[in-house]
């Protein structure tokens, strides 16, 4: 496994948990704050949505986990 090297440009850290019908999305800073973090229907369009503010400078992982 190779780990990431963020570069330190990036201002915020994306994290999805993404279910078959919700997602949930936390989005953290620097400092440790959380400035969004909420349940979102499983589809782009919300997720893009909600990604949009932040869309400058982000860094985004996702955990799924198919059965």
């Amino acid at each position: 496994m190779r780990y990431l090297q963020p570069d330190n440009n990036i201002q915020f850290y994306v994290g999805v948990d993404l279910h078959a019908r919700t997602l949930f999305l936390a989005i953290l800073d620097h400092q440790g704050q959380t400035p969004y973090a909420r349940n979102l229907a499983a589809t782009p369009k919300p997720f893009l949505q909600a990604l949009t503010p932040f869309q400058h400078s982000i860094l985004v992982g996702c955990e799924c986990m198919r059965t």
